[in-house]
Formats: C-alpha cells, structure tokens, sequence
C-alpha cells in the first residue's frame, strides 16, 4: 500500500512532484485493471469446468437398462423393420 497524503501535503508539492505521484498511481492503476481481467478469466474457466458440459465417455454402462438407444440397436442388429421396397408393396403387372 502506498502512503496516503493529505491535503496540505498535496498542497506543498511541486508540480515535478505531483507529476510524479500521477504517472505512479496510473501505472499501479494499470497493472491493477490486468490483474482483474486475468482473475476474471481464470474464473470463468473455473465455471466452465465446474458447471459447463461435460461429454460422457461411455455411451452406456454395462449392465443398466437403455430405453434411448433401444430403436437404433433394432435398426442396426435386423432388418425385419426396414422399410419396404417399392416393388413389395405394389404387386407387380402380370
């Protein structure tokens, strides 16, 4: 922390002085500002990880019922529900 000044100190300062004293207090008032944007930064990282999405590495455990993916195990293990052709549908002319 830098030392506080009071008025009448500020009053007998030199304008070299006064100068000085500004050009310090607006670097420390930059340096300062960084700091908050990198805080800022890492906290919303911090939140992304905490609560963001998260993708499942097992498309499911072993062992448990799935009702999702039941009609795409249908589909990809038998053909008894394909779709028809259009020559099964329609009898063909004699």
């Amino acid at each position: 922390m830098e030392k506080k000044y009071t008025v009448e100190q500020l009053n007998n300062f030199s304008r070299q002085e006064l100068v000085t004293l500004f050009l310090s207090q607006q670097e420390q008032l930059v340096k300062m500002n960084e700091n908050i944007d990198s805080l800022i930064e890492q906290i919303r990282i911090a939140n992304q990880q905490r609560f963001g999405r998260h993708t499942e590495k097992l498309s499911e455990i072993p062992g448990q019922l799935s009702f999702f993916n039941e009609a795409e195990q249908l589909s990809e293990t038998t053909d008894e529900f394909a779709e028809p052709d259009q020559d099964d549908i329609l009898p063909q002319k004699p």
